[in-house]
């Protein structure tokens, strides 16, 4: 027995001598864009410098001074379509492959929008190489970066060891997502059992006592535990806690990982998942995004404008009908406001069957309804709805008042999704397929809860960008 227990404490003690910094998830995320943005003005600065041998002009520091404009411009531009493109989620830094994959998309986009800009600009207003250079070289120093700084530093390589409370359908929640999701970044070391729980080990997981935590080197501890903490295992915890161990609630680590809020396991956590309803003058963003939103509608109204005589005129040629359709839907506080779409299905297609989820394939769709709805051009007509303020440009998409009554019997917080306006596009448009039932209609609310806890300009630039992608592929249904 003492042998036993003295070579317990010498691995221990090796395991604590050879420990490094276990840096938290969001904490690996911000380091890595720190160095992308570092890597990009180093790009910026050596482009400037190769555009002066091809310019006659000489690289000094006046000449610097006088371009420093291009490098919060590049920068900016660089990151948000590298965010845009999940270039930051842990997934994209697993394996070299991933990250030359994400760096190439994201290298093309780049390009692809500065051409776009430079073919309308006027010929001398922008350069023709700088941005090339820039490219070129953004995409060689990140690589290098990214596979193998990052790995020399640790902050890919040395994982967070992890404790899970709890043995429930929760627990077994946030083990699918870790190792769907960060299983090179997160090590799940046992599952502490709470009384009258189930019993780890006869799961087929490894047990471990609370009070191990620290000799074992976790770092942090997930509390997915689905009845309150007895006194004896909070207490412990506690104590771990007073130690530098994290003490983590269950649906903030799947809401990291995966970007999306498990509805069904936030009964204990409400409290911190929910999003504040406090107002307050300095404020910005509500405004910034009115403004936005109406900046975009008056575009879209052009857009509109344009398009309009050749889709009425398809829709007619096409079966007989109405042009536009329209429906009640649910908006902002359970407001009921009247949407407006153009008729993709064919005349009084629910007068049989009623109010039902739209299915793949679904014969009621008219030849020219299918391409409208690839191209999410029925939705155009919703402009309107956003110049009056019934809807956003960014949001959940509204659901009709029939779909929700049901819908808030069977799914935890629906109605949550309800203190925002509803959007023509949203954040579980861009990451979750068409849905055509209930269990989607869970599935989306999880995405549609993340947005509204942390709705910002960054993720509505990128939930657009992702849509322009989704219209250009016609991945609509």
């Amino acid at each position: 027995m003492l042998q036993h227990s003295t070579q317990t404490t010498q691995a221990i003690s090796k395991l604590q001598a050879t420990q490094t910094r276990q840096l938290a998830i969001n904490d690996r995320r911000r380091m890595i864009a720190l160095g992308d943005a570092l890597v990009i003005m180093v790009s910026i600065l050596v482009s400037l410098a190769l555009w002066t041998m091809t310019s006659s002009t000489n690289f000094t520091l006046d000449y610097i001074q006088e371009n420093l404009f291009w490098f919060p411009l590049l920068s900016l531009s660089w990151l948000f379509l590298a965010y845009a493109n999940g270039f930051y989620n842990l997934n994209s830094v697993r394996t070299r492959l991933k990250t030359v994959q994400n760096l190439s998309i994201t290298t093309i986009q780049f390009l692809v929008v500065y051409v776009g800009i430079f073919f309308f600009a006027p010929r001398t207003a922008l350069p023709r190489l700088l941005v090339l250079y820039h490219a070129s070289l953004s995409f060689v120093l990140i690589a290098l970066w990214r596979i193998y700084c990052l790995q020399l530093l640790h902050i890919t390589t040395q994982v967070r060891r992890v404790a899970i409370v709890g043995c429930g359908k929760a627990s077994k929640t946030i083990t699918h997502a870790i190792l769907n999701h960060a299983d090179d970044s997160y090590e799940i070391v046992g599952y502490i059992q709470d009384a009258d729980a189930n019993d780890p080990s006869q799961l087929g997981y490894r047990k471990i006592d609370a009070r191990m935590v620290g000799a074992l080197n976790i770092s942090e501890v997930v509390l997915a535990n689905e009845t309150p903490l007895s006194d004896v295992l909070l207490g412990q915890l506690m104590s771990a806690y007073e130690r530098g161990v994290a003490i983590l609630p269950m649906p903030l680590l799947y809401e990291q990982l995966t970007h999306s809020v498990p509805v069904d396991h936030i009964n204990m956590h409400w409290q911190i998942v929910l999003p504040s309803r406090v107002e307050s003058m300095f404020d910005v963003y509500r405004p910034f995004k009115r403004v936005f939103d109406l900046t975009l509608a008056v575009v879209g109204g052009l857009i509109f404008a344009l398009m309009f005589p050749v889709i009425a005129l398809a829709i007619r040629l096409d079966t007989p009908g109405d042009i536009f359709y329209s429906q009640m839907r649910v908006g902002r506080n359970g407001k009921l406001f009247r949407i407006y779409k153009f008729r993709s299905m064919v005349k009084d297609a629910e007068s049989k069957i009623g109010a039902v989820f739209a299915q793949k394939n679904d014969m009621r769709v008219t030849r020219v309804g299918k391409f409208l709805r690839k191209t999410r051009l029925d939705e155009l007509p919703q402009i309107y709805n956003v110049l009056v303020g019934d809807m956003s440009i960014i949001g959940p998409r509204p659901e009709r008042p029939e779909h929700i009554e049901r819908l808030m019997q069977t799914i935890p917080f629906y109605n949550t999704r309800q203190v925002v306006r509803p959007g023509l596009t949203g954040w579980a448009q861009v990451c979750y397929p068409y849905g055509s039932n209930d269990e989607d209609s869970r599935r989306k609310l999880e995405y549609d809860l993340y947005y509204v806890r942390h709705a910002n300009p960054l993720l509505d630039g990128s939930i657009i960008w992702r849509t322009i992608g989704k219209v250009l592929s016609m991945s609509g249904q």
